[in-house]
């Protein structure tokens, strides 16, 4: 008990250490690490199966546990084999990553499109359409999206950025049109997506007469948060799918339930750019690396040969011989440091053009130093000092 009790107060000293040291670039740090997170677990949500953000959390927990516990042979492997995984997963997920930068490139065209249209009546226009298509018997399916990503319950489809008419409407779902069979998406007032495919339910006893249509718009109901109208074509009637469950309803009743949902929409999307369970669970995997992998109260030595450098000689000036050419460095710090030093940067420079000639000089090796981070510091430099002269040209005894 005392054991684990003073290996907690150790811990604890640590933290605290760790804190004492803190420097505003650790910060900042701090923020694009959990800012990256924040993404990467958005992205997992939003694309990836479950499957996969297990192994990563797994994967991710092993590496942890191994640069904790410095298990060399499991921190060397995944070392090694991290260009590889980077591989896999950009294979696997290039899809995925190749319509996430092209919804970032069309993002912000895309929200002034949506700005324009907001308020203008869109609603009262899809209303308008249904019933329309309900007195035809033309049959219909309309996506409307809710808080979580659609992308890996829809298949085919065209992209489309149009604003909702009464004729483009009509003309999608004509018995003629090509796409008319699949089903569309509008969000915030415009078309984005058509001759879409669903998913089908399985629980077919739910959907009583309803036909093919209605299988997908309740199939999609119950993998998502999105809310789907379906007009049949045998039967004239209006459908409402969400939260797993399908109803019919009036051609009255669809401006409120579009309305509403509209409503609900945009607070979650309000919402949904600062997800708060997420986001504490991306700062939390921020804080937990920072403390296991940046070690700040460890302090480490570490010995350098690194070259001196004699420059800005003066005209019809010589170095008489001998001179030393390397020198010895003896550096303290923190581990993060060290892993930002670049040894081959690393020199003594002397600058000879304000050393007169014929006149000995002796140099303080430990100020030319150049090259060391900040956060580490030089314990010795051997030699500690340098003499030398200069003699004109043709004069070298």
């Amino acid at each position: 008990m005392k054991k684990n009790h003073g290996a907690t107060v150790t811990m604890l000293e640590g933290i605290i250490d760790q804190i004492e040291h803190l420097r505003w670039e650790d910060l900042l740090d701090l923020v694009i690490f959990t800012v990256l997170i924040y993404g990467v677990l958005t992205w997992l949500q939003d694309r990836a199966s479950r499957a996969v953000l297990i192994v990563s959390a797994i994967l991710s927990s092993v590496f942890l546990l191994a640069r904790a516990f410095d298990l060399y042979l499991t921190f060397r492997a995944f070392e090694y084999g991290a260009i590889f995984l980077l591989l896999s997963l950009v294979v696997v997920f290039q899809q995925d990553i190749r319509h996430g930068f092209e919804k970032l490139s069309t993002f912000s065209s895309r929200l002034r499109n949506r700005s324009s249209t907001a308020g203008e009546g869109w609603i009262d226009v899809v209303a308008e359409a249904v019933a329309t298509m309900a007195d035809d018997r033309t049959g219909a399916l309309i996506v409307f999206p809710g808080e979580e990503s659609l992308d890996r319950h829809l298949r085919g489809g065209v992209e489309v950025d149009a604003i909702v008419s009464l004729p483009l409407l009509l003309s999608i779902f004509h018995p003629k049109s090509p796409g008319h069979d699949g089903a569309i998406v509008i969000d915030s007032g415009r078309v984005t997506m058509l001759g879409l495919h669903l998913p089908l339910t399985k629980h077919v006893e739910s959907l009583h007469d309803g036909g093919t249509r209605h299988a997908a718009g309740l199939g999609l109901a119950e993998v998502s948060d999105a809310t789907i109208l379906v007009v049949s074509e045998e039967r004239g009637t209006i459908s409402v799918c969400h939260d797993r469950r399908i109803e019919t309803i009036a051609s009255a009743d669809v401006i409120g339930r579009i309305n509403g949902l509209a409503i609900e929409t945009s607070s979650h999307r309000h919402r949904r750019f600062l997800h708060l369970p997420r986001l504490a669970i991306a700062i939390a995997i921020t804080l937990l690396s920072f403390l296991i992998l940046v070690d700040r109260s460890d302090t480490l030595q570490r010995t350098l040969i690194v070259p001196i450098e004699y420059s800005n000689l003066p005209e019809q000036s010589e170095l008489l011989e001998p001179r030393t050419s390397f020198a010895e460095i003896t550096l303290a710090g923190p581990r993060p440091a060290f892993d930002l030093l670049e040894p081959s940067s690393v020199s003594i420079s002397i600058d000879l053009s304000q050393h007169p000639r014929d006149t000995p000089a002796s140099i303080a090796t430990t100020h030319q130093v150049t090259g060391i981070p900040s956060d580490l510091a030089i314990e010795s430099v051997n030699p500690a000092t340098l003499f030398i002269e200069l003699k004109a040209k043709g004069n070298t005894p």
